[in-house]
């Protein structure tokens, strides 16, 4: 038999609440992070828009003027920068490039829409964890961190032990003692083909918590593809401008290239144009909210580069709560629902005790009510629920129709009498048919 798959976790799209740390809970909120501050921020944009360069200029401190490369693979990068004090090191997920969208539509085309879908499939900060199955050799499935950016062991914050019991110290120690017996009858070769590869803890376990999308301000095509990520970003996150928050990730766009002269593109005006199209494109419904931000940049140069990186910084500070999230994606509307997300927005702990009880509803209420009749004594075929609205209704039809009264009325009162027509009477006679069934087959049947 094929081995049993582990339980899936639930849809790593839906935004979920945790409200204590452990093994693949859900992280804490950006700005709840204490020392060590550890961001990651995925860079994505059209191809030659610069976005390697970008990096590279940031960490580095150089720029490549030799001829084009394409970023072929995801790359990892570190920048560390000094904000407010606070020493920050920012993961940096330098993805390849998409492919231009189709001029006519200004949709992806199949290729870039394949690539992206790929390249989004990495959770956020504030999505659930799911599993990997895919069942590759030499690797561990990662655990989804909880508190402080960099986890112990255990999934605990870093620099708090976890309490071991009495049993699970008496099993270290054996288990302790067979490795060391074992390892002695081992070559070093084979033990080390048994040791499991490890994966890099941060590249590997952070979610992401930002996106900076990067077009090139000498190529309107660019902004295009922008734009299709965006969109798609946003329904990877389930967001809508016309919800009551701002994106549940930190969004910006990033135009490069703003160093060279006449190579702007015409069509797309002023940078100051620019910031105010995109903003409105991307605003909520009020606009009160802002999603996405515009900035402007040079790689060879290197303007701007820091000041959009601790905008970024700040916008992920100041992405919704989790609360915030889950409360904007209730299905309940009008006053009551209204309510509802503001109550459950100020006590998170709503959602769970929510949970809580439909889980214990299905589980346990619904069967053992099952089990005992009563669901069937009330809102079976015959129960007394059914039985009250059937009589309910035959009783308005006996009042609206006046069929109250009686013969002896006086002739003009007998006129607001109504007779019963064919559809009424066919369905009385269908009525009292399936009545003699049941009493037949419930052998109380007899000659009437």
């Amino acid at each position: 038999m094929p081995p049993a798959e582990p339980p899936d976790d639930g849809d790593p799209e839906e935004a979920v609440i945790s409200m204590k740390a452990g093994r693949n809970s859900i992280p804490w909120h950006p700005s709840a992070f204490g020392p060590p501050y550890v961001y990651k921020i995925c860079f994505l944009g059209a191809r030659a828009a610069g976005k390697s360069s970008i990096a590279r200029r940031m960490v580095a401190h150089t720029f490549q003027s030799e001829p084009y490369r394409p970023t072929m693979e995801p790359q990892q990068l570190f920048w560390r920068y000094n904000v407010d004090g606070k020493d920050v090191l920012v993961e940096i997920e330098d993805m390849p490039g998409l492919a231009d969208v189709d001029p006519s539509t200004g949709e992806l085309t199949p290729e870039a829409d394949t690539q992206l879908t790929s390249l989004l499939k990495p959770l956020l900060w504030f999505e659930k964890y799911k599993r990997d199955t895919d069942g590759k050799v030499g690797g561990s499935a990662p655990v989804s961190t909880e508190g402080t950016p960099l986890m112990g062991p255990g999934g605990l914050p870093a620099g708090k032990a976890k309490p071991k019991s009495a049993g699970e110290k008496v099993k270290e120690k054996v288990t302790a003692m067979f490795g060391a017996l074992s390892s002695l009858s081992e070559s070093k070769a084979a033990v080390a083909a048994k040791k499991p590869l490890e994966t890099n803890p941060i590249s590997d376990e952070r979610k992401r918590m930002g996106f900076v999308v990067i077009a090139d301000v000498s190529s309107k095509m660019s902004y295009n593809t922008a734009f299709a990520v965006i969109d798609r970003i946003f329904d990877r996150l389930s967001f809508d401008t016309s919800d009551s928050i701002s994106c549940p990730a930190a969004v910006m766009i990033v135009g490069n290239k703003c160093d060279m002269v006449g190579g702007r593109d015409m069509d797309l005006g002023p940078p100051d144009v620019i910031k105010q199209q995109i903003e409105e494109r991307f605003a909520n419904v009020e606009m009160k909210l802002n999603n996405v931000t515009y900035y402007e940049s040079s790689s060879r140069t290197n303007v701007g580069l820091e000041p959009f990186m601790v905008q970024m910084l700040k916008q992920i500070r100041e992405v919704p709560q989790r609360a915030h999230i889950k409360a904007a994606r209730l299905a309940e509307s009008g006053a009551l629902g209204k309510l509802k997300r503001k109550v459950f927005t100020i006590f998170p702990i709503l959602f769970e005790l929510e949970d809580w009880l439909k889980k214990m509803n299905a589980g346990y209420l619904q069967p053992f009510l099952k089990k005992i009749g009563i669901i069937d004594f009330f809102f079976g075929v015959d129960g007394l629920v059914p039985k009250a609205i059937k009589a309910a209704k035959k009783g308005w039809v006996h009042v609206i129709k006046c069929r109250f009264i009686c013969a002896w009325c006086p002739p003009f009162v007998r006129k607001f009498k109504k007779p019963v027509d064919a559809d009424e009477e066919e369905a009385l006679a269908e009525e009292k048919e399936r009545e003699l069934e049941k009493k037949a087959a419930g052998g109380g049947g007899g000659d009437e």
